[in-house]
């Protein structure tokens, strides 16, 4: 089974919980090369990860991170990929009722604000469907 897989170093431990700091490199923070074309930067993420071995490690150990493909592929598709067509569509759909252009912008940008209220709400729901697996490098 496909997966991606994040080296991190734990940050914090409560209980069941750890905190797990990765660094999130953009494409050109790993390229041999990135001081000749455009300065970039690599972005330090912090990830909380529920663990039945919580106890089994220790602030500042080396850590894995594994989520299988589709759970991520899953995220992209919540986060990016239905908002766009939430847009596209309420856009198309208030043109297509004689609205203006900014007032079907209006209702998609609500819209889509809509659906990420929805998001927020059932985000327990979502934690419990994506979880990481972790073990000690």
């Amino acid at each position: 089974m496909e997966h991606v897989d994040h080296d991190g170093i734990v940050k914090e431990i409560n209980g069941e919980e750890l905190k797990v700091s990765i660094l999130s490199k953009s494409a050109c923070a790993s390229c041999s090369v990135k001081g000749v074309c455009n300065p970039s930067d690599a972005q330090e993420k912090v990830f909380t990860i529920k663990s039945k071995t919580a106890a089994d490690f220790s602030v500042g150990d080396r850590v894995n991170l594994t989520v299988s493909a589709g759970k991520g592929m899953l995220a992209v598709l919540l986060s990016y990929i239905i908002p766009v067509i939430i847009i596209i569509a309420f856009l198309a759909i208030g043109l297509s009722l004689g609205y203006s252009e900014g007032t079907s912008a209006l209702i998609a940008f609500g819209t889509m604000a809509l659906y990420y209220l929805i998001l927020y709400l059932t985000r327990k729901k979502a934690e419990n469907s994506f979880n990481f697996s972790i073990r000690k490098l």
